[in-house]
């Protein structure tokens, strides 16, 4: 069985400090065994971290839309931020990729999607995160329309810390089933057992964004 994560984020993601040898280093520390790395419009981080971590990666990205933010899994080349939505998605798709939601009820996010938009393009999203590490002051009742969507279009549902930093590694792990192409992802995502839970509030606030690019100037040059 895999122990997984599937939203995180390191140096290559402008609002993160976390080098490939630490992001390595603290998964096995807590047992992460498969692992999406989604920084904001590069695969450069998760080509690398692939590249050294002894456990699985998955090549991912955060992307910022006009719309709002999505994450594409198991991509091929980078996708170009600043894009409209509908059109975003497609190219996900057209690599082969899946579409996964990121925190659909964050309302401190400039980048949060609308309802509206979401429901427009319901059919062409495959995963949402239910649950996120990191984000703060959502409610059940917040979740009602996520879930109306997700019985209507048979969504996956997933967990992620979404790691900006080394120390949110480990919040939550999804334990699943071995897989090998999207498609088995998505059965063996459908069956997993998630453990989660928030982020520390200091995290969010000692270590902001002036915080991270600090240490991003100061940090040695390990990628």
């Amino acid at each position: 069985m895999l122990k997984a994560d599937f939203h995180s984020h390191t140096k290559f993601s402008y609002d993160s400090a976390t080098t490939v040898t630490q992001l390595i280093k603290r998964c096995k520390e807590v047992g992460i065994t498969c692992l999406a790395v989604t920084d904001h419009h590069s695969i450069e981080g998760a080509l690398r971290v692939q590249e050294k971590a002894p456990f699985k990666v998955i090549i991912g990205e955060e992307i910022f839309s006009i719309g709002g933010e999505v994450i594409g899994l198991f991509l091929k080349e980078k996708i170009l931020p600043g894009l409209p939505f509908e059109e975003t998605l497609h190219r996900i798709k057209d690599q082969g990729g899946l579409v996964y939601l990121p925190h659909p009820v964050s309302g401190i996010r400039k980048s949060k999607l609308s309802i509206e938009t979401v429901t427009q393009h319901a059919g062409l999203i495959d995963i949402v995160e239910m649950h996120n590490a990191r984000t703060l002051f959502e409610s059940e009742a917040d979740f009602d329309w996520v879930r109306e969507l997700i019985a209507s279009h048979h969504w996956i549902v997933a967990a992620a810390s979404d790691a900006h930093s080394v120390w949110e590694f480990g919040n939550v792990l999804v334990t699943m089933k071995e897989f090998e192409t999207p498609a088995q992802f998505l059965v063996s995502l459908s069956e997993a057992q998630i453990a989660f839970k928030k982020s520390p509030l200091w995290i969010r606030v000692f270590l902001n964004h002036k915080v991270r690019a600090w240490l991003r100037r100061h940090q040695s040059d390990d990628a």
